[in-house]
């Protein structure tokens, strides 16, 4: 496909995405801020925090949280990164990874599912299990496009959304940037967690790009309060995908109305732990227009 035509593919998905709610907008006011926090002890997600629990700052001053929740729907975006080093092996690998999630969605959820290499594409299953031979193989890969489409389809539901994102790092044919994507995911209320496959430290940090590309996919995952998982050829690919899906399930949605801060413009955003041991992953912050 040319280059022109990946951007007619991408235009047409926008569309989609556009028509069907359109982005899925992190919106807070000093009035009332929710923020999506995973508080984790060592590897593990910490069950049973209340308000007590935590401590806010918004632009440094310390913020009395309202209400902590847990939520049990989400609309869950999985992201295939399906350009043409996926053959053979690795796209056995990757179809059984999904369909590891896909089976633990519940009724509640709701599932999208797009499909990348030189152009990006809707792939969602009707029957909720994935199939290599219908998925559509070969060419660069569209990263950085996949990545801003898949925001904006994650808006075509009000529940809370959750992107998994499965690449080798390296993008090669978009039309949109890196900057482009990762400010649509600062305005988009969406956790997103990279799954880097045939991940070597040594290797991937020496290859062109490499080091770039997986500061960039941290910079994705810090941006929203996700984390990357990296997963090489020898462990299940399927174990990442599930345990991404748990650790979401034991996140927690904490609110706060702002006290003592400038209304309007980028309000940065600290959560820490009190009286209980654990590191938090959350969002870097907001912004009021």
């Amino acid at each position: 496909m040319t280059r022109h035509a990946g951007a007619g593919a991408l235009l047409a998905l926008l569309a989609v995405a556009s028509s069907t709610g359109g982005a899925a907008q992190f919106t807070a006011s000093t009035s009332g801020v929710r923020l999506d926090v995973l508080a984790l002890d060592g590897r593990l997600p910490r069950a049973g925090l209340t308000a007590e629990h935590f401590e806010v700052r918004d632009n440094g001053v310390v913020q009395r949280v309202d209400s902590v929740a847990t939520t049990d729907a989400a609309h869950v975006v999985v992201v295939l990164d399906l350009s043409g080093s996926v053959q053979g092996a690795p796209l056995q690998r990757l179809v059984t990874a999904a369909n590891a999630l896909l089976a633990r969605l519940t009724e509640r959820d709701r599932l999208t599912v797009v499909g990348f290499a030189h152009h990006v594409r809707l792939l969602t299953p009707p029957s909720g299990v994935l199939h290599p031979d219908l998925l559509p193989l070969g060419g660069s890969t569209a990263l950085h496009d996949a990545v801003f489409a898949s925001l904006l389809l994650a808006g075509a539901d009000p529940r809370p959304a959750l992107m998994v994102l499965l690449t080798d790092g390296l993008d090669s044919a978009s039309w949109l940037s890196q900057a482009q994507a990762l400010e649509m995911a600062t305005r988009a209320d969406v956790v997103i967690y990279p799954v880097v496959a045939g991940y070597d430290a040594v290797r991937f940090s020496r290859s062109p790009g490499g080091r770039q590309a997986m500061r960039d996919l941290q910079d994705l995952a810090a941006e929203t309060g996700g984390r990357v998982f990296p997963v090489d050829a020898r462990r299940p690919m399927e174990d990442a995908f599930v345990r991404i899906l748990d650790e979401y399930r034991h996140r927690y949605v904490l609110t706060y109305t702002a006290q003592g801060v400038e209304r309007r413009g980028w309000h940065s955003v600290d959560v820490r732990l009190k009286g209980v041991r654990g590191t938090v992953h959350t969002r870097r912050g907001y912004d009021v227009p």
